[in-house]
This record gives structure tokens, sequence and C-alpha cells, in this order.
């Protein structure tokens, strides 16, 4: 900007800017005489401009440019001294501009809540299941229950377990220590045959039931879940197959020992015996079979299952010296199982003997019989031996103290009678 002449009225009206208009921001003005004249660029805040006219030919015209001042964010509240050490909140400022502070006063602070307080008493063992371990509020260890806890005993089976798309299955249940039992499944009511429909309590002791058609080819859990009396929950699962309407194979599977023919259930003496098998399966044509045994020790059918067995076999002996269950599981080619068969093998345990109902002979009349006149004796004790049935000799201790090992003889006979002459008896050679 060109400052000429006449500095005193541009500075007269300064003096008129800065006190008649104080409440306005001069942002640019020029003198009379200067070749620029207006408000400097950049000065948004330019609310108003006014022009004055110069004495003298020369002069320009004085513009000046006033407005409204940008405001300084200078103060701010509410101030952090104010508000909790730590806890955020917002300032505004005098221009209203706003900011996330934190406070900066402790004793504003109010008192952390005390940490709950834990009990550290243990409970009684007694109340808990032997063998497991409790804890206290706190989370400590009390120890290992003492309760004698009886689990529920449950055995549940299908029968048959592998079902044709519309067909049936029937379950059957034993329990023992159940207080209670309900019907559980991983297939919903309408699929697992109203297994699971209202009401799902299911009796103790035994049971049975008849799904309704199984009418969708999938795999289904028939669970029966029991309480003991004192809450203990135990499962037993049977699964049943739904499969296409296929034909499905058939086992049959039965032994024979002496004059048990083809039976499901033998009974053999003390020590065992040779059982001959025969089992056949029909539809399973490529399939194989695995032969288990409840018992150890039986060749061929091993606790944990022998497997390729072929899917018939005929009288095929197998050594049985202690009782067992032979179970028989074949299926197809497909992979398609049959019910499993078993048979039952009864071994009977050696016999303890004993002996009952000992008796002296003779007995104490034998010399007062006319017929043993002149004979004479020496007792033996009688007793039944309980395995054989049969009369044993046992020692004279085993009878009454009147059964002396002493030779007993009779009085000599006198002159016979007539009834004597008619009358046989048996002498001593």
């Amino acid at each position: 900007m060109k400052i000429k002449s006449k500095k005193s009225y541009a500075f007269f009206l300064v003096l008129i800017i800065s006190f008649g208009f104080s409440i306005l921001d001069v942002r640019a003005y020029a003198e009379c005489g200067s070749d620029y004249y207006g408000c400097y660029a950049g000065t948004p805040d330019v609310v108003n401009e006014e022009t004055w006219v110069c004495d003298g030919p020369e002069d320009d015209d004085l513009v000046v440019c006033y407005g409204t001042p940008d405001c300084v964010d200078s103060t701010w509240s509410p101030a952090t001294s104010t508000v909790c050490l730590g806890e955020t909140f917002t300032q505004t400022s005098n221009c209203g501009t706003t900011q996330q502070v934190s406070g900066t006063n402790s004793s504003l602070c109010a008192p952390s809540p005390p940490d709950p307080v834990c009990s550290t008493t243990c409970a009684s063992g007694s109340t808990v299941c032997s063998g497991t371990e409790f804890y206290n509020d706190c989370g400590d260890s009390c120890g290992l229950g003492t309760k004698t806890c009886s689990a529920p005993i449950i055995d549940i089976t299908a029968t048959p377990s592998s079902v044709a798309v519309g067909g049936t299955t029937t379950l059957n249940w034993t329990t023992s220590d159940a207080v209670s039992c309900v019907a559980e499944s991983n297939r919903i009511k309408i699929v697992n045959g109203n297994w699971t429909n209202s009401p799902t309590s299911k009796s103790v002791g035994s049971g049975t039931f008849t799904t309704a058609a199984l009418n969708t080819k999938t795999s289904i859990n028939y669970t029966l879940a029991c309480l003991s009396a004192d809450g203990t929950r135990t499962t037993d699962t049977a699964v049943v197959n739904v499969v296409d309407a296929v034909t499905i194979p058939v086992t049959t599977f039965t032994g024979t020992y002496g004059a048990q023919s083809n039976q499901t259930t033998l009974n053999l003496p003390n020590g065992g015996g040779d059982v001959n098998l025969d089992w056949s399966v029909t539809n399973a044509i490529g399939g194989s079979c695995t032969g288990y045994s409840t018992a150890a020790g039986i060749t061929g059918w091993s606790t944990a299952g022998t497997a390729g067995k072929s899917i018939s076999g005929i009288n095929v002996s197998v050594n049985i010296p202690t009782s067992t269950t032979l179970n028989l599981d074949c299926r197809n080619s497909a992979g398609l199982a049959a019910e499993s068969k078993s048979i039952t093998i009864n071994v009977s345990a050696a016999c303890v003997v004993s002996y009952i109902n000992p008796q002296c002979f003779p007995d104490s009349d034998f010399c007062t019989d006319a017929l043993n006149c002149g004979r004479s004796s020496t007792p033996i004790c009688l007793a039944r031996n309980s395995c054989t049935n049969l009369d044993e000799g046992r020692p004279l201790s085993e009878c009454s103290s009147a059964c002396s090992s002493d030779v007993e003889a009779c009085n000599v006979c006198s002159s016979p009678t007539t009834t004597q002459l008619n009358n046989w008896k048996e002498v001593t050679p």
C-alpha cells in the first residue's frame, strides 16, 4: 500500500474507527491518495464496509473494512478440577467449541465398592458323592465327598435295530436304583416315532414301547435317562438305523450240545464241553460277520470281537470251558447290519459235596428182632451225597453217639416154635 499525503486525516479516521466502532474489528484501510483500496482478501468475517470521500482532486476514496472479530477459545467449562480424576467428560469453550477431557480431582471420586467377601466354610463331604471333589464359595477345594451314591443302571435295546422306511421298532428297557426316567432322542418326535411325545416320562423297573411308523431315512438315538434317589443321572441309548426299503439281512444263530439241538440257550456240565454252532445270513451276499464272547478264552470269539467270519457256518465246533454269551453281528456288502443274534451258554459250577441225613445200620433194635437171634453185626454210618443223591458210608462219628464200632452179638436162638419153623430167615454161612 502506498501512503501519500494527509496522514493526519487518515489517523483521524483510524481514531474514529477505533473509538466510534469499538465493537468492530477493522481489517484494512487505505489513505487518501493510495492506489489500493478495498478490503484485504481472505477476511471472511467482514460484514460491512464504508467509504469516506477525500478532499482534493488527487485524493482517492478511503475504504474501511470492519466486521465481527474471530473468536478465540480462551476459557473452558466445566473445569477439570471439578470432575473426578480419570473420568471423561465434555468441556465447552467461550466460543462454543466442545472437547473431551478427563477430570483431575481425585477427592471427588466415589470410593470403589469393597470386594465381595466369600465364605471359606466347606459343606459336609457326606452330601457329596464319594470321589467327587467339591469347593467352598471362595473356590478353595474342600476335598472329596464321602456320600455313597448309587447311580441308576439302565439297559435299553431296540428290536430290530435296522428298519426299512415305514417300519417300526420296539424298545425294551430295564432299570435298577432309579426313581424316575425320561425319554430323550437326537430326533424330533415326528421322526423318532413318538418316543419323545408328551409325556416323556417312562416307567422305572422295566418297560416296552413300540414306535409309530419311521418314515425318515436316518439314524435315531433312543435314549433313556434316569435319576437315582440322590440325584445321580445315568443314560443308555439304543441306536436304530432307518434305511431305504431294501431287503435287510436276517441272521439265524443256534448251538447244539448233546440232545440240546439248535438252541439259543445251552446248559453244560461242570468243566464245559464242545458246542457246535450254526449260523446263516440271508440278503448278505459279499458280507461278513464278527463274533464276540462275554467271557475271555473262547477261541475264535474274543471279547473285543473276531472279525472276518463267513456269512454262514455249519457245525462249527467251539470249546466252551466257562459260562458265556456268544454274539454274532453280520452285515451285507453295503454295510447294512442284520439284527445281532446271541447264544447263552451256562456251564455248571463244580458241585460242593455235603452229606445229609446220616443213619446208623443196623440200628439199636437189631437184636430185638427174633429173626436176628444168634447173629452179630458191625454197625456202619450211611449218609446221602448231595451231588449224587446216593447213600455213602461215613465215619461212625457222623452218626449218633449210639452208633458204636463194637460188634453187637444177639442171643442164641431158643428152640424153634411152630411159628419159627414155618418162617425162613437169613443165617450167616
